[in-house]
């Protein structure tokens, strides 16, 4: 920036101007939430997400819930037929 720039600057006197502080990040949002608008539009934010992540998750159980019942559904009632009885020797049995 020059000499020129300097002085173009609205409020700008390089004689008063200090450097810039150290940015405290929580200082600033602390000092924004004293702002009605945007603590409720934070909060909104947070309460938006909430509900996002809870709608995943609810989706995943329901997908995990579906595959249980199908596996417990294959198991119990698979199509593979059942032998009542002793179990047949292999036909090369004892030769």
């Amino acid at each position: 920036m020059t000499e020129k720039d300097e002085l173009h600057i609205p409020g700008y006197n390089p004689e008063t101007s200090e450097p810039p502080s150290e940015f405290n990040a929580d200082d600033v949002h602390n000092e924004l939430l004293t702002d009605p608008k945007y603590a409720v539009y934070t909060h909104e934010m947070q309460i938006n997400r909430i509900i996002e992540v809870l709608e995943e998750l609810s989706k995943r159980v329901v997908t995990l819930e579906d595959k249980l019942l199908n596996l417990d559904l294959d198991v119990r009632f698979s199509k593979t037929p059942k032998i009542d009885g002793p179990p047949e020797p292999p036909e090369t049995y004892g030769t």
